[in-house]
């Protein structure tokens, strides 16, 4: 609502203001959650298939690709309401048809590698919301014509999100090794 009331009075100051925050707010939620996913997929396949060590080292790859996606998916949501409060409500489902055929397209010729199967089928996930993200900026840009400050809302957040899962991972080995017992 904010945006499209600055949208409409023409306050394009304030509409970059709103659409900075929204995407900076995600960001700072989206990156670490979707890097420690990505840094910890590990334990978290072991902890989820404790007694089928099979399962879990299949889920660990596939698991670390869906974390990455998860950023792209967290920061589409707003990306497509900004579109729509500047009146391109046909942009976000024309470019979720065509993120849907990139990631139909992906799965039906990376699963088809043998040496790859399912554990490629997060892939689709990752190049789908990554084509998806990247175009709606980039015509949110073109319609508005707000070049918006890319370093602190994107850059900024994913640093900060991977030094975050970084160390998750180290805080997890550390743990590990010196408090868990090894009885457990």
């Amino acid at each position: 609502p904010h945006i499209t009331s600055s949208w409409l009075m023409k306050d394009d100051a304030l509409t970059k203001r709103y659409m900075e925050s929204a995407l900076r707010i995600t960001m700072l939620i989206a990156a670490p959650a979707g890097f420690g996913i990505a840094f910890l997929s590990g334990p978290i396949a072991k902890l989820i298939y404790s007694r089928n060590p099979v399962g879990a080292a299949l889920m660990e790859p596939m698991l670390t690709i869906l974390g990455l996606a998860a950023i792209f998916v967290a920061v589409v949501n707003p990306i497509s309401a900004m579109l729509q409060a500047v009146g391109r409500v046909d942009v976000p489902v024309k470019l979720m048809i065509a993120g849907g055929l990139i990631k139909l397209a992906t799965n039906y010729f990376v699963v088809a590698i043998p040496a790859l199967n399912i554990k490629a089928a997060p892939l689709g996930n990752l190049l789908c919301y990554f084509f998806i993200t990247a175009c709606s900026l980039m015509v949110l840009k073109r319609v508005t014509k707000i070049k918006m400050n890319m370093r602190s809302v994107l850059w900024k957040p994913l640093f900060g999100g991977l030094l975050t899962g970084s160390y998750a991972l180290v805080a997890y080995y550390l743990l590990d090794k010196f408090i868990v017992p090894e009885t457990l």
